[in-house]
């Protein structure tokens, strides 16, 4: 706590005597006023002042743990799987933050049921050659993952190539690089508003990229479609108000993408990340 300042002294009007014992703690000033009818005498005694505190110590910055989990079934797990990352608070144990992402080896994917295909459609004379259709694929893994599919029917033909639209657009900096490697597709990302602007949530994309990197495959784009937490608007107004925060919210979201190497794929709302190797 800082002293409060002492006046100058030496500015005091010429009618105000001043007496300043300083051999004692206390300072005592005796004041003589005068008016048109009298002469009044005023003395102040102020108590010895309080010590000053020392300077609170900068609290260390808080490093919580990272947890993870990997979900498979034994009907996807060579080329799709679900990956769970947690930050746990180090004393508490209370979870601060969340990240989900599904994995895809579309090299293996494509593979997988191709080689079905040709099987099943195989006869003596057949020159019939399956084709690949990677909508239905990913759909066919049937696992409540909506983002996956989502993604590719936003951002790719039904063969696994990119729609045009996305690779001509003066904005995009995509191409068809985008067509070969696996990809990893984020589709929640929380972390608790009194432990945000942290660096928790760049901590938990790049440990989902981590991740990905070490699964049969690797991983070479990291795919998200920016969104807004619903329980950040919570207390808002139906109406315009809303909308605007909600916007607000949607702008804050891309640029944190941006912020940390995402670049926008065509006019799409969908933001693209190379992994390097």
């Amino acid at each position: 706590m800082a002293l409060p300042p002492l006046h100058d002294l030496q500015n005091q009007p010429n009618n105000l005597a001043i007496s300043t014992p300083l051999q004692t703690p206390s300072l005592s000033i005796t004041s003589t006023i005068e008016t048109s009818n009298e002469k009044e005498n005023l003395t102040t005694t102020t108590e010895e002042l309080p010590p000053t505190p020392p300077p609170e110590q900068p609290q260390p910055k808080l490093q919580p743990l990272l947890m993870h989990e990997t979900h498979t079934s034994p009907k996807t797990q060579h080329f799709s799987r679900s990956l769970l990352l947690f930050l746990q608070h180090p004393i508490t144990d209370y979870c601060i933050g969340q990240a989900q992402a599904r994995y895809l080896d579309r090299a293996a994917l494509k593979s997988s049921l191709t080689t079905k295909k040709s099987h099943k459609n195989k006869t003596p004379n057949s020159t019939h050659r399956p084709t690949f259709h990677l909508a239905q694929s990913v759909q066919s893994l049937n696992d409540g993952d909506s983002d996956a599919l989502a993604l590719a029917v936003a951002i790719f033909n039904a063969d696994g190539t990119v729609m045009r639209k996305h690779t001509l657009s003066p904005s995009s900096p995509w191409g068809k690089e985008l067509e070969e490697g696996g990809i990893l597709v984020l589709s929640y990302l929380l972390v608790e508003r009194e432990f945000r602007r942290q660096g928790f949530t760049s901590v938990l994309v790049k440990g989902l990229v981590e991740r990905a990197k070490g699964a049969r495959g690797g991983v070479r784009w990291v795919f998200v479609k920016p969104g807004v937490i619903r329980s950040d608007l919570e207390g808002e107004k139906e109406g315009s108000r809303e909308k605007e925060e909600e916007e607000r919210a949607l702008e804050r979201a891309r640029s944190f993408y941006k912020g940390v190497g995402f670049r926008r794929v065509g006019d799409s709302r969908w933001f693209c990340l190379a992994v390097e190797g």
